[in-house]
């Protein structure tokens, strides 16, 4: 991990949660207090069941958020990239509810809770849009279970390939090819089916000319069709 230095008050994260909504006033206490961390790909920064510590927010590069199945288990609930807040589900509880590994190499700002929660206190247009993040991301994670329960294993690796467009989106100078594409094994814990089954369906998807497979890219040549293999009644 490296510290670098960084403040919220010229930050040009036009998508930021502090930029939109925080009053400026706020952001120089906001400047005291947060750090600014870099970590490479593979770092788990948060680990579900430890104390809570504050919450981060995505300034470059992609983050997977897990939730612990079993003892050799986790499932990829969300996936996050610039912009996106990370750890704020316990900002209500004494230990995180999720884990958090990068993507990629990232560069996250780091606000301790009780910080934050004295800028939600006093920037009430910053809690309003809070709450509404949150019961946005309750539907999503309800709708997301919803799926992982009711669609069939094919239908679920869709899902987990249009779950990556949604999050991380299409390259502008090849439409078809995603900006960052998940790993097989990644993939499969979207889907919580087994690598071996994941290989296979992502052939079927590939046979009905749905994606292409390459060796570390995957292109999605169909995405209305992928959408419809995604939808649960």
């Amino acid at each position: 991990m490296e510290t670098l230095k960084g403040n919220c008050t010229d930050c040009d994260l036009l998508n930021c949660m502090i930029n939109l909504y925080c009053d400026k006033d706020w952001r120089e206490l906001i400047d005291k207090h947060k750090s600014t961390l870099q970590f490479p790909k593979g770092t788990r920064f948060i680990t579900e069941g430890e104390n809570v510590q504050g919450m981060y927010i995505v300034h470059n590069g992609k983050v997977k958020i897990l939730k612990h199945l079993s003892e050799n288990a986790e499932q990829i609930i969300r996936l996050a990239e610039i912009g996106d807040l990370v750890g704020h589900r316990g900002l209500g509880d004494k230990i995180y509810p999720i884990s958090a590994v990068s993507l990629t190499d990232v560069t996250l700002a780091f606000i301790p809770n009780s910080i934050f929660i004295k800028i939600l206190n006093t920037n009430h247009h910053l809690l309003f849009n809070m709450l509404n993040y949150f019961a946005k991301e309750l539907r999503s994670s309800e709708e997301h279970q919803k799926k992982i329960v009711e669609l069939s294993v094919k239908n679920k690796i869709a899902y987990a390939l249009l779950m990556n467009a949604k999050a991380f989106g299409f390259k502008e100078n090849a439409p078809k090819t995603l900006t960052f594409s998940l790993s097989r094994k990644e993939i499969s814990n979207i889907a919580t089916c087994t690598y071996e089954t994941t290989i296979r369906m992502l052939k079927q998807l590939e046979n009905e000319q749905i994606i292409k497979l390459l060796p570390k890219e995957i292109k999605i040549l169909d995405i209305n069709r992928i959408e419809q293999y995604s939808i649960t009644n």
